[in-house]
């Protein structure tokens, strides 16, 4: 892009190689157009790396900490990482086209992740500088980071199991009281995302996000259990596997938006 008028100076494409699916970096450069060329530094990682949910080592840490530790140390049901998010979002973001969906600088996110490890009144004056889709990045990261999905681990079974029902009246009962199960405070802060998310897509004709687009972004993130250790399979089996699950999750989620987006019409 063209930073001075934002209009597009090129186009490319790099076709991946199963050759690449190594540990190591590589570099592979591709032509933007007849003056540009880029040079990118590509490595491989694994299904169970990169879904992989681990505890941080970081004491008194936020991110990769439980839920229920970071909240008890706070005070409140909701991580305050998340409230200043989603306040950012609120009142600077809704008519941002694509809010959510366009990634944020990823220096930029890790800047605003570290000023949130280590104090957090300076981090939520930090975040209304950041570009608002740097906020949105870190949200995103927060909850990928979580050592146990959002909506747990042990009630993912019971969502999907839910989806299965044929009777419409039975499956929203039994989908609602599966969220309604959930742990303090999973369950205020997923509430609490699913209102955001719900007024994030009354402004779709400005941002161009609806709710399938905003359960396609969150999703995996929000419900995607860890991944066992010791877990293999080969690339198409990798592959095979995490779409389809990925697919669910979005259902799980766009479904549960539904329900609560009727509710709340409806009062």
């Amino acid at each position: 892009m063209n930073g001075d008028v934002g209009s597009l100076i090129g186009t490319c494409a790099l076709e991946l190689s199963k050759a690449w699916l190594r540990g190591d970096f590589q570099e592979k450069s591709v032509s933007v157009n007849e003056e540009i060329s880029v040079t990118l530094s590509l490595r491989y990682c694994s299904r169970q790396q990169t879904l992989k949910r681990a505890l941080s080592s970081v004491k008194g840490g936020i991110f990769g900490a439980k839920l229920r530790t970071v909240t008890k140390r706070e005070g409140h049901n909701i991580p305050q990482v998340v409230q200043t998010c989603v306040e950012e979002v609120d009142s600077r973001g809704m008519n941002e086209i694509g809010i959510y969906r366009v990634s944020g600088v990823s220096g930029e996110i890790q800047r605003l992740k570290k000023a949130f490890e280590k104090n957090t009144k300076a981090a939520i004056h930090l975040a209304k500088e950041m570009d608002i889709n740097v906020v949105t990045g870190l949200l995103k990261l927060y909850f990928r980071e979580l050592p146990e999905a959002l909506f747990t681990d042990n009630s993912y079974s019971s969502f999907v199991k839910g989806m299965g029902l044929s009777d419409p009246e039975a499956k929203q009962k039994y989908i609602q009281a599966v969220l309604d199960s959930l742990p303090e405070p999973n369950r205020s802060t997923a509430c609490y995302l699913i209102d955001h998310l719900i007024r994030v897509a009354a402004y779709e004709p400005e941002n161009k996000m609806t709710l399938q687009n905003l359960s396609t972004v969150f999703g995996p993130t929000l419900l995607r259990p860890a991944v066992k250790e010791g877990q293999q399979q080969t690339l198409e089996e990798l592959f095979s596997i995490g779409t389809r699950d990925a697919m669910m999750q979005t259902s799980i989620l766009l479904y549960i938006l539904n329900i609560r987006a009727k509710q709340a019409a409806v009062a």
